[in-house]
């Protein structure tokens, strides 16, 4: 019996602990996460067979391992030339190595998936998804509000060196504890905004009741969750983050709306949000503001991210068809590298054109706009439902759109943890949209049950971190 649920305990186990290992950049807990994650699938299939995926899904998951086996084949020089089998000159093993890793962690992320989508056609661990976001999300969230108010910029025993004004949490970057709060945001809201049956029916002589009883409380403390995530985010100082998390929040409002077609859905939404934002100015939001403003001037950031994309549009328009190799921007780019050449760029601070200058133009299209057609059709399935798993549904649909938006900008995708729950949200959402939220009559009784007992419940009844690094004297 515990070995049928290996994946149910394993996977939030496995989440939990590389959020907490500076996000799952140090090379020991990526070691451990890739075994976990094998086994746990080894036992999952063995004991429960293998849910077959949509051809979409199987389509894009071949697409995605089979270009960094090919890249990872020794080849001669004649069809590296001839081919654009991709490897830098005068690199030689280093890129093989480099991709061969890249490939063992890619492989990971896709058995995350698809034991996710098979929890799910199981009608298991959709709860333990949502449960886990929340709970990491608010520990992020107040461990980095602590570090933001006192000063304490330590994660654990270690002293931050990069961050050091901001809340980051247990991240090296700021960046990527926003990319980690966003994909949590729309779970919370989505709670508040998607009523349980028992709210749909409820008429406004009631609402005092309602207020008082023990659903009232899960909502308050749904609401206080979300003020803690949201005032987290504000406190990370990061532009895209805060629009990115802004983008899940109309995606889940949007959601509410067309569900229940009350303009109230985004009354609450906005009175929701409202709170802990004026908290957060209130606490201080100069630096913040400063942070919008830097953008008519530019700063750092700005100034070394648009050099680095036209850098990487060099690298693809090379390699245009395989790329350079699976994890091999970090040496790739050293032979465009036109700025900053003090400095090795490890990532292309844009998930989109590093994806594109490693794996190649077509690859990186499929893969991408497969990921923004499954968020679209959450968005309708989410919208359509009338069942507990439009609250999943909605959750998902936000949580994908707001990390593919921030990654026009950022690396999230290179994080461990952060792709890590990418690939476990993404999977629960395949499952979603495969049997679709309507689904048989089984699957109907299977959602009513689980919509009465949750209604009864309620009543009461380092250094990749940062993508940049100093060359060595020697270089």
């Amino acid at each position: 019996m515990v070995l049928n649920k290996a994946s149910s305990i394993v996977l939030p186990v496995t989440a939990v602990a590389m959020v907490l290992a500076f996000g799952g950049v140090i090379s020991s807990a990526i070691v451990a996460m890739e075994l976990a994650v094998a086994i746990v699938a080894l036992i999952q299939f063995w004991q429960d067979g293998y849910s077959r995926l949509s051809k979409a899904a199987s389509l894009v998951l071949c697409v995605l391992i089979v270009i960094p086996l090919l890249q990872s084949i020794p080849l001669s020089a004649n069809l590296i030339r001839h081919l654009s089998l991709a490897r830098v000159r005068n690199l030689g093993d280093v890129d093989l190595h480099a991709t061969r890793a890249a490939a063992l962690r890619l492989a990971c992320y896709m058995l995350v998936f698809v034991m996710a989508f098979q929890n799910y056609r199981q009608h298991r661990g959709t709860a333990v998804l949502v449960w886990t976001l929340v709970v990491i999300g608010v520990f992020e969230a107040l461990y980095g509000t602590v570090q933001y108010l006192t000063g304490w910029q330590y994660i654990f025993t270690y002293v931050k060196q990069y961050s050091t004004e901001e809340a980051s949490g247990t991240y090296i970057n700021r960046n990527h504890f926003a990319g980690l709060l966003e994909m949590v945001l729309p779970f919370v809201l989505a709670r508040i905004l998607i009523p349980r049956r028992s709210l749909e029916k409820m008429r406004l002589s009631d609402f005092r009741r309602t207020v008082a009883s023990p659903l009232g409380s899960t909502l308050l403390r749904d609401t206080l969750f979300l003020g803690m995530i949201i005032v987290g985010l504000v406190l990370s100082r990061s532009r895209m983050g805060m629009a990115a998390g802004f983008v899940g929040v109309l995606v889940v409002a949007a959601i509410s709306y067309f569900r229940n077609r009350h303009r109230s859905a985004i009354l609450i939404a906005f009175v929701v949000i409202g709170i802990p934002l004026a908290y957060s100015a209130w606490i201080g939001i100069g630096p913040v503001v400063e942070r919008f403003n830097a953008l008519r001037h530019g700063g750092f950031s700005d100034e070394v991210r648009i050099p680095i994309w036209r850098d990487s549009i060099e690298i693809i328009r090379e390699y245009p068809l395989l790329g350079t190799g699976l994890g091999t921007y970090r040496w790739a780019s050293l032979h465009y590298q036109t700025s900053g050449l003090r400095l090795i760029y490890e990532h292309a601070h844009n998930d989109y054109l590093e994806f594109a200058s490693e794996i190649g133009l077509p690859a990186t299209l499929f893969f991408f706009g497969s990921l923004w057609i499954l968020a679209a059709k959450l968005m309708i399935a989410g919208a359509s439902s009338r069942s507990v798993d439009a609250v999943v549904a909605a959750g998902c649909a936000g949580a994908l759109s707001s990390l593919l938006i921030h990654s026009a900008v950022d690396f999230n995708f290179q994080i461990p943890a952060n792709a890590f729950v990418f690939a476990w949200i993404s999977g629960t959402a395949a499952g979603i949209i495969s049997r679709g939220i309507g689904g048989s009559s089984s699957d109907r009784r299977r959602m009513f049950l689980e919509d009465a007992q949750l209604t009864m419940i309620d009543e009461g009844c380092p250094r990749q971190a940062i993508g940049v690094s100093v060359k060595s004297a020697s270089s």
